[in-house]
């Protein structure tokens, strides 16, 4: 194993090698103790590492001997004739790959080879990764094998689905020319075709679409519904087991809400349930026009209604959409039409969080508006993006006024700018406090709560406050973006030049912050701008602390695989004070 060097009493020593690790004692960020082990050595030559979700694991293929195996950890597998890309469970806890020896295929899952086949499809984990499935075909037959239990063969199988709580599946089967769909291991009935097989959001019923002669259908948890010449794609309530779908019917169509077909228009189309699920509205349009139907009850008609802009509140008591006339657009909100304008920007309208007020931008002859809660802004010549407070009681937004930019905050505009930054203005998370990057002739530099801090830089992107809200963290450039003159400012602090510096992460105490950092070459992961060791790069992409507060990363340095880990001190007791070492560790 590959130690760092460090300083320390023989006791202390001789517990780092028991336990596999070396425990740096100095030159760390202060409340945190840092571990490097090796975890594992690269084989020669090897492919790219594929790093876990969360990256607290990896794997990569390597070969030998005209041979392949795949490295989990540093566990090499037996060789095999092929290796393919291995497949990380959605809590990176487990591992699959397809292998092929001796001219059959398998899937090894969590190092355990499954039955051969002559061809086989990728591995398909459950949501909560505790289930894993793929299917297998061996000569003329087909058949899916779950949690390494093989299911029954057919001519041909499709579709393997886990339901979203994990504890069911479901799947196609194809005999004889029929098809059929199998459900926690019951099958259904045969028809012509099956498809489209899903879950409801609750995982209580299982759905699907029907072709069998000329006419279509939905089968909803077995049952058959009603038949129609065609039927559409199934639009889910976010909760619950609620569903629509679109149905034609010879020249007419209609919307299809749990079984219950609606009225017959000439066009029904993007139906959208509340977010509790309770309420359904689509658009439909017939000779009169376009009209919004919320739940079953068609509204008066209009020239269009822009699908776009269609939303309900937040707390799905209200519906809002744009509604264009010949001569006009308007919003209307629990069918309510609104103030007339030139044009609506449907895509801005939005609740505020809280539900409280509507919020849209719209435009009369040249200038635009923002339209909040019934008061209509003055004319701008450019807005940007609404932003709310977590909180859902606060706004903001960037505007430009002739050659100047602005940002407005709860309808109040601000100090006048040059330009402003390349990302949008934040609040703090409790919504108390704001803050945006602004640009004058001496550079960019960050306005928090109206005042500009002092601190002046070429650039500044992305943005962000700690969660305490008491600092605002970002990634900052001098002399140009290409320049490699780049640093992390933590509050007013800025941090040393690197070559570059990306995935920035704050702990959940806001108390440290961490970076990856490149320069000559090299990588290293940065925490309360103290460098780690520098590696030939970092494995995986983005960085992350975990709820305890600790942080954990994966970096390669030659073929050595090190595992990197931040741990957090314990709290000494009274009144006693740590010993310092002589010298320093040399990273």
């Amino acid at each position: 194993m590959k130690l760092a060097r460090m300083t320390c009493g023989l006791l202390a020593g001789v517990a780092a090698l028991l336990l596999g690790c070396v425990r740096n004692t100095s030159g760390i960020p202060h409340g945190y103790t840092v571990w490097r082990e090796e975890v594992a050595r690269l084989s020669q030559p090897h492919s790219p590492l594929v790093p876990s979700p969360g990256g607290r694991h990896m794997a990569w293929m390597g070969s030998r001997g005209g041979k392949q195996f795949l490295a989990h950890d540093g566990a090499e597998s037996p060789l095999y004739d092929y290796v393919g890309v291995p497949q990380f469970s959605p809590n990176g806890a487990r591992i699959a790959c397809a292998v092929m020896d001796a001219g059959e295929w398998h899937v090894v899952v969590d190092g355990e080879a499954g039955p051969p086949g002559d061809t086989l499809s990728l591995a398909t984990f459950s949501p909560d990764s505790s289930h894993v499935a793929y299917s297998l075909i061996d000569g003329s037959m087909a058949w899916y094998v779950v949690d390494g239990e093989e299911l029954e063969e057919h001519d041909g199988v499709d579709d393997f689905v886990f339901s979203p709580d994990s504890s069911r599946y479901t799947h196609s089967i194809w005999d004889d020319g029929q098809w059929a769909v199998v459900t926690d291991g019951d099958e259904g009935p045969r028809y012509d075709f099956v498809s489209d097989l899903a879950f409801t959001p609750d995982s209580s019923a299982f759905v699907y679409k029907v072709e069998r002669g000329l006419e279509r259908f939905m089968v909803v948890d077995g049952a058959a519904q009603r038949t129609f010449d065609y039927v559409g794609d199934v639009v889910f309530a976010r909760r619950g087991s609620r569903l629509a779908y679109i149905a034609y019917s010879g020249p007419h169509q209609m919307m299809v809400v749990d079984g219950k077909a609606g009225p017959a228009f000439r066009v029904a189309d993007h139906a959208l349930f509340s977010p509790d699920g309770a309420h359904v509205a689509y658009i439909a349009w017939d000779g009169e026009g376009a009209r919004v139907v919320w739940d079953g009850v068609p509204g008066p008609p209009y020239a269009d209604v822009i699908s776009e802009g269609m939303t309900f509140s937040p707390d799905s008591t209200h519906l809002a959409y744009v509604a264009t006339g010949r001569t006009h657009d308007t919003v209307v909100l629990d069918g309510e039409e609104g103030e007339p304008f030139d044009e609506v920007h449907a895509d801005t309208i939005a609740f505020y969080p809280d539900t409280s007020r509507l919020v849209y931008v719209a435009r009369r002859g040249s200038a635009l508006h923002v339209f909040d809660d019934g008061q209509t802004s003055p004319p701008y010549h450019m807005v940007g993006d609404i932003v709310f407070s977590s909180d859902g009681t606060r706004s903001m937004y960037t505007v430009r006024i002739g050659e100047k930019r602005y940002v407005v905050i709860d309808g109040a505009l601000g100090l006048a700018y040059e330009g402003l930054g390349y990302t949008n203005p934040i609040f703090s998370a409790d919504g108390s406090k704001t803050a945006y990057v602004a640009r004058t002739s001496a550079g960019s530099t960050i306005v928090m709560d109206g005042v500009e801090e002092a601190l002046s830089l070429a650039g500044i992107y992305p943005l962000m406050f700690t969660p305490d809200g008491e600092r605002v963290v970002y990634h900052a450039w001098e002399d140009g973006w290409y320049a490699r003159k780049h640093c992390v400012v933590v509050g007013a602090l800025r941090g040393q030049y690197y070559d570059w510096v990306e995935s920035i992460a704050i702990s959940p105490d806001s108390q440290h912050v961490a970076h990856r950092a490149r320069r000559d070459g090299a990588e290293t992961v940065v925490v309360d701008e103290l460098p780690g060791v520098w590696y030939d790069y970092v494995v995986g992409e983005g960085l992350a602390f975990y709820d305890d507060g600790c942080l954990e990363y994966l970096a390669v340095e030659g073929d050595s695989v090190q595992r990197v880990k931040y741990t957090i001190k314990p709290p000494l007791p009274d009144g006693i004070i740590p010993e310092l070492p002589n010298e320093p560790i040399r990273w």
